[in-house]
């Protein structure tokens, strides 16, 4: 792996005193936005985090990369993060497999976090794999829980066999890394008091993507978001016998209090 093979930390388990760098490990969220939404996943992730951090006596760190993201800042923090590490780049606006993927690991490298969480969102599931196989890690994708052992390993809970059992899943390398699911985990308890230091993290001017988008449609991402964390969703499909009667759906969604849509494969 990338430091070595993992090995058990003493102060695992310890009772927290005080959540510095130089520390115990460090668990890091890569946080995830939609337009000018946080997604609820990230503040799921943070919850998670600051649990992990207090047992192994380490730091939550927040990667936080995009453009028109510096409102974010202040969220994060007051929900757990110590340290932001931020990225606001113009490359960053539109997501990027190859600049998003390069900036990760070199802040992975320098920083040398113990855990490295992210959503199993469209873009967790892109980025985290690529990450991970740059880097010669191994990623427990698609977690509903996490956990440490009486030796301080990460447990990472993973369905298997058709979601009959749950398999908690051990990693051999370090950082350890893995996907969770959105709407598994509670939110981090906000608290007005804290406060996070601000680290910069800039892009590789050598690094660019290999996909140009030549053009691109709707702005559903908010709203799509919004399926992770709704009480109420309504699933529409070929029943209602085309576009022309979403707006009676619409009027529906309203009345439940503006339930978002979901549409079947």
């Amino acid at each position: 792996g990338l430091y070595g093979k993992w090995k058990g930390d003493d102060s695992a388990g310890g009772k927290q005193v005080s959540r510095k760098a130089t520390g115990g490990k460090s668990v890091w969220v890569v946080a995830e936005t939609a337009g000018e939404t946080l997604l609820p996943v990230t503040l799921e992730l943070l919850g998670k985090a600051n649990e992990l951090a207090a047992k192994y006596n380490g730091e939550v760190g927040v990667l936080l990369m995009g453009w028109g993201i510096d409102q974010h800042v202040a969220t994060l923090a007051i929900h757990g993060a110590d340290v932001v590490y931020l990225a606001p780049d113009r490359r960053l606006e539109q997501y990027s497999t190859d600049v998003f993927t390069a900036l990760l690991v070199k802040a992975i490298r320098e920083q040398r976090p113990g855990v490295v969480l992210f959503g199993s969102t469209t873009l967790g599931r892109d980025l985290a794999p690529r990450v991970a196989a740059r880097l010669g890690l191994g990623l427990t994708g698609d977690c509903v829980d996490l956990d440490i052992n009486d030796k301080g390993q990460l447990l990472q809970y993973k369905p298997a066999f058709g979601g009959n059992i749950v398999a908690p899943v051990l990693s051999r390398t370090a950082p350890e890394m893995a996907t969770v699911r959105p709407g598994m985990l509670k939110k981090a308890q906000a608290n007005p008091a804290r406060q996070a230091r601000i680290e910069m993290l800039w892009p590789d001017d050598a690094v660019t993507s290999r996909v140009k988008i030549v053009s691109q449609t709707g702005s559903d991402a908010g709203k799509a978001a919004a399926l992770d964390s709704a009480e109420i969703s309504i699933g529409i499909g070929k029943g209602i016998g085309g576009t022309a009667n979403l707006p009676v759906i619409e009027q529906l969604a309203t009345v439940l209090g503006g339930a978002p849509l979901a549409a079947t494969r």
